[in-house]
């Protein structure tokens, strides 16, 4: 549902999407079980949900991944505003099998004024602005920037460079 209608409304120009992961969730799966995990983000799908209005579109990505569409943004600080709000609203403590959980979120934001060619490539933007958003210190939303795709692809390359290091014995330790 998601993907048909991000196609929609990207058609239109003006659209946003927030890609929002939950920090540290695999601690509640780990030390409660995936059962009750599945419980708690059923409970996180549902308050962020009631948190937007028509036409907001919140979808579950995966594992404790969400999609947040926002058609007809204005501006990126409108954007933002959507996310904070919704980082907010997902902090506040749940309940779950009397068990009391507290849930923060890190997010990535993407917009395109102009229709994009490729609606799924706001989606990509935004998960690698969610990545910089958790290097940043977490529960934040960020921007995507064109910069962001190079800093990811200089990264490949030293990691590359010190792989092929390590394995032909080029880097020696001295203590």
């Amino acid at each position: 549902m998601f993907d048909s209608r991000l196609t929609e409304v990207a058609a239109d120009g003006n659209v946003g999407v927030l890609f929002l992961d939950l920090d540290r969730f695999k601690l509640v799966n780990d030390t409660l079980g995936h059962e009750f995990g599945d419980e708690v983000l059923q409970a996180v799908a549902r308050r962020l949900e009631m948190a937007v209005d028509d036409p907001i579109l919140v979808s579950r990505f995966g594992g404790d991944e969400f999609t947040v569409l926002v058609p007809k943004v204005e501006a990126v600080a409108d954007l933002v505003a959507v996310g904070e709000r919704l980082l907010a609203v997902l902090s506040a403590p749940y309940t779950v099998r009397d068990h009391r959980v507290v849930i923060q979120g890190s997010m990535g934001a993407a917009m395109a004024v102009d229709p994009p060619e490729d609606p799924r490539s706001l989606v990509r933007a935004a998960d690698t602005a969610l990545y910089h958003a958790k290097d940043q210190g977490r529960g934040r939303v960020v921007v995507f920037d064109d910069r962001m795709l190079e800093a990811g692809a200089q990264r490949v390359r030293i990691e590359g460079v010190l792989r092929e290091a390590l394995d032909n014995d080029g880097i020696v330790v001295h203590f």
